[in-house]
């Protein structure tokens, strides 16, 4: 969160030499951030040039300006939700590629949200089916998904703590992850869990 009282937009302009730098190797995906108009005030990344973009191709341009309406009529709902304090998640194609998406609010000092944080990161072209789990697992995987801690997945499936943990471990061993992150993406991607609909 920005803590002065500058803009997002201000203070993504003053730094932007800084991001560049931390950002500019940023694996096979971007942070791209919007404000309301859906216009892009920062963008960068390695994935940018690998799909023919760069960031002042982007920077300044709305959304729309640069993907087609299908693309921009995909994404818009959940950037909506991101707007409106949510964190979201979601998988999109574009360019022949597919990309786990992570939309999130990005605060003004005042705690408005005018900017969100969109970050984008190519998934690879191989994904292990469902058939790697358990029907329980499968559960517990679209329960990541849908937002829910461990705790939150312990009440509702009625486990204790360390079982949901270990399940988790499981999990993400026999899908050869090694985050929550991507089992949640890998949650949508095969249909366990709809960011659509309610958790």
């Amino acid at each position: 969160m920005i803590q002065d009282e500058r803009s997002v937009e201000e203070a993504l302009r003053s730094s932007r030499w800084l991001l560049d730098v931390l950002l500019e190797q940023f694996p096979e995906g971007s942070v791209n951030v919007f404000d309301r108009d859906f216009r892009y005030l920062y963008a960068a990344g390695t994935g940018l040039a690998r799909v023919g973009l760069s960031p002042d191709l982007l920077i300044g341009r709305r959304l729309d300006d640069v993907f087609s309406a299908e693309s921009v009529a995909r994404v818009w709902p959940f950037y909506v939700r991101a707007f409106a304090g949510e964190v979201v998640i979601f998988t999109l194609t574009v360019f022949g590629r597919e990309y786990s998406m992570h939309a999130r609010p990005f605060p003004e000092a005042d705690g408005t949200v005018d900017a969100i944080v969109v970050v984008a990161r190519e998934l690879p072209a191989q994904v292990r089916g469902v058939e790697e789990l358990t029907p329980h697992q499968r559960e517990v995987a679209a329960l990541i998904a849908a937002g829910l801690t461990n705790q939150q997945i312990a009440e509702r499936l009625q486990l204790g703590a360390a079982t949901v943990r270990s399940d988790i471990g499981q999990i993400m061993s026999r899908l050869g992850f090694v985050g929550r992150v991507q089992v949640a993406i890998w949650a949508i991607r095969c249909g366990l869990y709809r960011p659509e609909e309610p958790g």
